[in-house]
Formats: structure tokens, sequence, C-alpha cells
């Protein structure tokens, strides 16, 4: 399923590169039409997430380029790694739009990469199409080049807490890595049960998303003695949380 969501997402962005590449040319060139993956292939970033979407988009492009390609053109894709960090990201994209000359960038992850590689897109007038980042502000920033599928945590918060309030939950934790898919996931989740009317109890807490030891956060999380844990985590630490958690006996009750 994973992997059929990215190839769509790719041929997407193939799709608008084209036609953003038809409408700026004036004759029909005969070279590649050059599309940018900025994703993240190493830590801090989840490089597993982007060899995953590295392995679609290329499996997109193999697709076009066996059925003749775009407007009698190939598709060429410059892949770049951006390490999940923003820095990364913007050195990144500058060097896919000035050196590579691509016409669209895609096959971001993390939010806050995202965040600052629309800036960069944006600036330069290059489609950045997001399939996965899911932080609201990429659509409220309202940016013309800017295109997402992926749901926003907005709507994804609204979603947990109508369930959770509907279970009777009246003690939650969120344990949030310190990005701003993070830490915007708990002012989204705080403002959603205030908007709910959901009575409970609501305790957050924040971690470095580089660490190997989430157990002092964890232990003040039992301490609070939750009867709902969010996990907002990606890549690593959401599997350490939960390998940890289980170690110190901070598993679900089961009724």
């Amino acid at each position: 399923m994973k992997r059929r969501v990215l190839v769509v997402a790719v041929v997407a962005i193939v799709v608008a590169a084209a036609a953003a590449a038809f409408v700026l040319m004036p004759k029909p060139p005969t070279e590649p039409i050059k599309i940018g993956l900025l994703t993240p292939l190493s830590p801090p970033g989840d490089p597993a997430a982007g060899t995953r979407i590295k392995r679609g988009a290329e499996l997109a492009v193999e697709m076009f380029n066996e059925a003749g390609g775009i407007l009698g053109r190939k598709i060429e894709l410059i892949v770049e790694d951006d390490a999940g960090t923003p820095e990364k990201g913007v050195a990144g994209a500058r060097k896919l739009i000035t050196a590579d000359k691509v016409v669209a960038i895609g096959g971001q992850y993390h939010s806050s990469v995202a965040l600052q590689v629309q800036d960069i897109c944006e600036q330069y007038g290059v489609v950045c199409f997001f399939p996965h980042p899911s932080a609201a502000r990429i659509s409220e920033k309202g940016l013309k080049w800017t295109f997402r599928v992926h749901v926003t945590d907005l709507d994804r918060s609204d979603i947990l807490v109508r369930w959770a309030k509907q279970q009777g939950f009246k003690r939650v934790a969120a344990v949030a890595e310190n990005t701003d898919f993070g830490i915007g996931y708990i002012r989204n989740l705080e403002t959603k049960m205030k908007e709910h009317g959901m009575q409970a109890e609501f305790f957050s807490i924040v971690f470095d998303r580089t660490t190997k030891d989430l157990t002092p956060e964890l232990l003040k999380v039992k301490e609070f003695n939750p009867d709902l844990i969010v996990n907002i985590g990606v890549g690593a630490p959401t599997f350490l949380m939960v390998s940890q958690a289980y170690d110190l006996g901070l598993i679900p009750k089961i009724k």
C-alpha cells in the first residue's frame, strides 16, 4: 500500500513538472525533464522512510520512461539527501534548483524540512510536491508553488480527540519529538480538546529526536498514570518509545 502511494505521488509530481516545462518552453526540447528528489537518506532523519520514497520515485520514473516519457522526453531523477534537517534540506533544494536545473522537487518526509524547502521553491518558482509532511502550517502559508496530498496534523488531532472523548479517557499524555511535527501536534491536541469540550487532564513532554534513551521521559509519563498515551515520534524514536515503555511496564490497561 505504501509503495503504491509513493508511486502515485511521484506520478503527480511528474505530471506537474511536465506541465510547467511545457508552458515555460516555446519549443519542445529533447533533453530529459529533471525532477529532484529531496528525502532523508541518513540520520538524524528517517532513512528507512527516505529509502522507501526513493524506491517509489525510481519505479515511477521507470514506468514513465518505458512508456515514452512525457511529451516525448525522458524523466531524469536527481536525488539529494536532506538527512531530516532544515539546513541540509535548504542546501539540497538550492543545489537541485540552481545547479541541477530541476523543474520540480518532491520526496519530503519531515515537516520541519518541508517548511523551509517550500520557501526556497517559492523563491525560484519551482514546484514542490509533498507526499508525507503533515504540519498544518505547510498549507496555511498559502504558497503558490506548494502542493501536498497528506492529511494535516490538525485533522488527525481532531479525529484522535473525538475518539478519545468517546472512549471516556480522563488522563491523556503526549510524548513528542522536538520538531515542528511533534511540537505542533501537541498544540493541535490541546486546541482540539478545548474545541470538543474534552474534560481530561493533559500532560505533554518533548524529547530530543536523536536520543537513544527515553527512560527519563517515560518515567514521568508513568508517574502521571495516563489512560491514553499519544506517541508523536517519527522513525526510530517511535519504536524506541514502544520498546522502552513496555520494559517500564507502561502498557495499556486491558478492560
